[in-house]
This record gives structure tokens, sequence and C-alpha cells, in this order.
């Protein structure tokens, strides 16, 4: 069984006129930033601003941050840490056959990280992004934000290589309730 009911549901945090909800909704977050304070909202935390946010929990924020010292699947890790039941981190995601993208789990949130390139010396590290995920029977609503597009929220499938094709992927799979 999972200790679902020590998290808040992870929609209510990010809605309109919650904390963290009317706060990526007004300035343009990049996305690890946006993740690291949900998984501090969903826990009941909140903050005035990312300062703050950054402030509630050290570790978790350099993590999902990748500050200078953490690895690229640091943040999945700490992740499955704090609120998972679950994590995977496969190579990279090739179209049909094996190398599909990773299953999500049905009625669940999930913390995805991505890198095009995360070998070598970090200054080499390139195309990552972390955002998250709910699926709900064949459909996934995908949250995330970056500091140039700001928050948005896609509905679509999880099929095939899920638009991941030729990234790396980590998922941490989440006790979170809807």
């Amino acid at each position: 069984m999972l200790d679902s009911d020590r998290f808040i549901s992870g929609e209510l945090v990010i809605e309109p006129g919650s904390c963290l909800g009317d706060q990526v909704r007004e300035e343009a977050w990049p996305c690890s930033c946006f993740v690291a304070a949900w998984l501090q909202a969903v826990q009941g935390r909140e903050a005035e601003d990312i300062d703050g946010w950054a402030k509630l929990f050290p570790p978790g924020w350099e993590a999902i941050n990748v500050y200078p010292g953490w690895q690229p699947w640091d943040g999945i890790r700490m992740a499955y840490t704090v609120a998972g039941y679950d994590m995977i981190i496969q190579p990279t995601i090739c179209q049909g056959g094996e190398d599909d993208a990773p299953e999500l789990d049905d009625g669940r949130w999930h913390i995805i990280q991505r890198w095009k390139n995360c070998d070598g010396p970090r200054e080499t590290w390139e195309g990552g992004h972390v955002f998250l995920a709910y699926r709900d029977g064949e459909s996934v609503t995908v949250y995330h934000t970056d500091a140039k597009l700001g928050y948005r929220v896609e509905i679509g499938s999880w099929k095939g290589a899920a638009g991941l094709e030729g990234y790396s992927v980590g998922i941490a799979y989440l006790k979170v309730p809807a």
C-alpha cells in the first residue's frame, strides 16, 4: 500500500489560487525550480518566492537543479527518496521496439528528467529538462515550465517514444495523490 495520505494533491498545489500555482503563472521559472518547489508543496510547505522555495529543503533543491557536485540523475533519486515508490533510468529512447519510453503508472504522478547528453564533464551536458506527468487511463497530462516559455500544461498520450527520441530518461514514480 502506498502511503499517499502523507501528501497533498499534486494538482491542488498547482491550481490557480494556490501559492505555487500563482507563482509559476506570474513568472517564468526554470523547469527544475518548478519541480523542486512542487515536491515541497505536496508535502504541505509554502514559500513566498523562488528563493524561499530553495531554502525549504536545500539538498532536494540542489539535486533537482543539478547544482555543481550533483550528478544528472540525482534529482530523480532525490524525488524517489522523498516521495517515490519506484524509479527507472533508461538509456537512449528510440522510436519503436524495445527502447520505447518507460511506462507511466495509471493514476499516479511522475517526475521525469531527460538529457540529450549527460556523459562526460558537466560542461558537455545538454538537452536537460525536468517535468511532471500525471497518467489518467490513456491520457497523460504534462506540467512544465521554463524561463523562456513559462508554465504550460499539455494533454496527450504516452505511446512509443513519447517524444523522447534520442534522450536518456529518468522517472520517479510518486506516492502523491491526484
